[in-house]
């Protein structure tokens, strides 16, 4: 589930963040490999609104090949 402040900005705004980060995660599963054991907290600003989804998507691959390489 994701969780978003107020702070970042109104309901249209949130909830574009959720999609675009939502969609990334999605495409990068296949990354986490036997972390079904663990959550994961992803910190989005408010870049990521106006921040491409190519961007996004390779920061969420990247984070994600770091930490399969720390837990295996």
């Amino acid at each position: 589930s994701f969780v978003m402040k107020k702070k970042i900005g109104n309901a249209v705004k949130r909830n574009k963040i959720k999609r675009k980060l939502k969609s990334s995660i999605i495409k990068n599963m296949n990354k986490l490999k036997n972390t079904k054991k663990y959550g994961y907290l992803l910190l989005a600003g408010n870049k990521v609104y106006r921040e491409k989804f190519s961007v996004i998507n390779e920061e969420v691959d990247r984070s994600f090949t770091k930490i399969n390489k720390i837990i295996n």
